[in-house]
């Protein structure tokens, strides 16, 4: 089924262990596309790079930010035909900071809206993070977990402020929904994605006997 309508995608990418590997994450914007400004893409850019240089996310140093890109999307979430998508490359590459930071390990940013449940109520974006385990259950911490909610919301707001739309959870079940996305949240337990984790090739050590 159909979106509710024409719209936006804006993707931030980047690479990792040494250009290797690469990573994305994006947001739906409700409103139909229009060509961005210089000062938009830049808006938009400032907006992810604020969120990853926050202490708050952890971005690991084995993974670096380079650009974006803002696409025209149709009801059907496809390209239309004869409209261009804009990207956008950084000056310089963001690099993480912190330390660590497994490859099939995501910190979840959980989009919230005034839908308490149901299509159209929640969305999620992956972030790569290098959190540590600090508590003895396993999780991180709730300080962190709330610090890191707080950046998510204040990344939705700059992405908003850049006047390219209202970031949105879009569905296709049904008749569509679209729901602005009012707030963040973000739980102690990181992300395992098994997607990512099967990519891994795997190299095994050979076999050490026991001892006799």
């Amino acid at each position: 089924m159909p979106y509710t309508g024409p719209h936006t995608y804006v993707t931030w990418f980047g690479d990792a262990f040494t250009a290797a590997e690469e990573w994305q994450v994006g947001i739906r914007l409700s409103t139909a596309f229009s060509v961005p400004t210089t000062t938009q893409l830049e808006d938009l850019d400032a907006a992810m790079g604020a969120l990853l240089t926050s202490a708050n996310v952890a971005f690991p140093s084995s993974r670096r930010y380079l650009g974006l890109k803002v696409a025209p999307q149709d009801v059907n979430g496809r390209y239309p035909d004869g409209i261009d998508a804009v990207e956008y490359l950084r000056p310089a590459p963001l690099s993480g900071s912190s330390s660590g930071g497994y490859p099939q390990i995501a910190l979840c940013l959980s989009w919230r809206t005034n839908r308490s449940r149901g299509i159209g109520s929640n969305g999620r974006m992956y972030v790569p993070s290098a959190f540590p385990i600090v508590a003895t259950d396993g999780r991180i911490s709730s300080t962190n977990a709330l610090a890191a909610a707080t950046a998510g919301a204040q990344f939705i707001a700059d992405v908003r402020d850049a006047g390219l739309g209202s970031p949105a959870v879009m569905s296709t079940v049904g008749a569509g929904r679209t729901e602005a996305i009012t707030g963040c949240r973000v739980g102690r337990v990181m992300d395992t994605q098994r997607r990512r984790r099967n990519q891994l090739a795997e190299e095994y050590t050979e076999p050490v006997a026991v001892p006799s």
